[in-house]
């Protein structure tokens, strides 16, 4: 009996070790294809270094959920880069889908490029990377390695608000059928429990 107990206790304590290593792993490829394509738009800027208008192409994230999982949030990590492969910025675009609802797998969804990095010369970045850095799946669970701790702070804080908001909704839901037309209780029935 006691031997039970101490194995109950001991896999309790375990056990959400267990599922954070797997609920956060990168061992496994990422859930995202993303693409960053050119709008076929050009942004007018003053360059701080040349103070001299310069003309940017706007460009836009292509995000393609290659996963079997939906997905509400979204942290990417960029790195633009000048024509000698040096990098000039980092940065990053966060995108959590409370109002659009989750990205069905396969699905896929464009979001504007809102950073802009100029080179030491005034000249625009020549190449832009980006790497998905966090996902957070519909079912609570998480791929990749956070390590924009603000943003995966963010995108978690969005999500718990997100799941308390479809809790009200559901109670609310489940309250009106009770005390809608759906109730067979007689009048006075319900006051006496």
């Amino acid at each position: 009996m006691f031997r039970r107990a101490l194995l109950g206790i001991a896999s309790a304590l375990l056990l959400p070790l267990s599922l954070q290593a797997q609920s956060e792993s990168t061992s496994s490829p990422s859930p995202l294809e993303v693409t960053v394509k050119p709008t076929g738009q050009q942004k007018q800027f003053v360059s701080l270094f040349t103070h001299q208008s310069i003309s940017v192409p706007e460009l836009y994230f292509d995000i393609r959920n290659v996963s079997q999982k939906c997905v509400v949030g979204i942290s990417l990590r960029t790195e633009d880069k000048d024509s000698e492969g040096k990098v000039m910025a980092t940065g990053g675009a966060t995108f959590f889908r409370q109002h659009d609802g989750c990205l069905e797998p396969g699905r896929a969804f464009s979001e504007s490029d809102r950073t802009n990095s100029l080179a030491e010369s005034g000249n625009p970045s020549s190449k832009k990377d980006v790497t998905v850095d966090f996902v957070i799946f519909s079912d609570g669970s998480t791929w990749g390695p956070g390590n924009d701790l603000e943003q995966k702070g963010y995108l978690r804080g969005k999500f718990d608000a997100y799941k308390q908001m479809q809790i009200q909704k559901n109670k609310k839901n489940c309250n009106s059928h009770a005390n809608g037309s759906f109730s067979h209780e007689g009048p006075g029935e319900s006051a006496n429990r």
